[in-house]
């Protein structure tokens, strides 16, 4: 997901890509709150800092133009997109949207955005208690059923909050 950094129009994102190739200048991206809604841009100027790319695009000038781009995802050209993925790998737009449930069908919340790190992803979870973190882990991840929506996690004791005098 998009952020602005500082003030002459840079994005900052998330990389999920393992091509280093896809956040080059001169690359077109689209760029949007869903692949559907998407639109093209084209990349001036990129560098990596802390694992995420900062990026400039033709139509960012400013913070201000930088600022209509927070939350919005970047998506391949479409019909660059690589093969299918690895069994139990998702695309982030797969995910976002989904609801999660525990493994009694419990309502928790619904993914709202993946954070990539290199020790493991979390799934970021908009619950009833504000946002929780989940460590996408087989061990708490049971199951992830994309075309019925659905998530089932076991989450450790604690995570949601619950026994912490709230």
């Amino acid at each position: 997901m998009a952020r602005p950094h500082g003030i002459k129009g840079e994005v900052v994102v998330n990389v999920l890509s393992e091509n280093p190739q896809r956040l080059a200048a001169g690359t077109e991206v689209w760029i949007g709150p869903s692949a559907e809604e998407a639109r093209p841009a084209r990349i001036v100027r990129s560098r990596m800092h802390q694992g995420r790319a900062i990026l400039l695009l033709e139509e960012t000038l400013d913070r201000t133009m930088a600022e209509q781009l927070r939350g919005a995802m970047l998506f391949a050209t479409p019909g660059e997109a690589p093969g299918p993925l690895e069994e139990d790998a998702y695309w982030e737009h797969e995910l976002v949207g989904l609801d999660v449930r525990d493994p009694n069908g419990v309502l928790l919340g619904t993914l709202t955005g993946v954070l990539s790190r290199l020790e493991q992803d979390l799934w970021e979870m908009e619950g009833p208690s504000g946002t929780v973190l989940i460590p996408a882990t087989k061990a708490i991840v049971r199951s992830v059923d994309v075309a019925h929506g659905l998530v089932v996690v076991e989450l450790p004791p604690g995570l949601l909050g619950e026994g912490l005098g709230r």
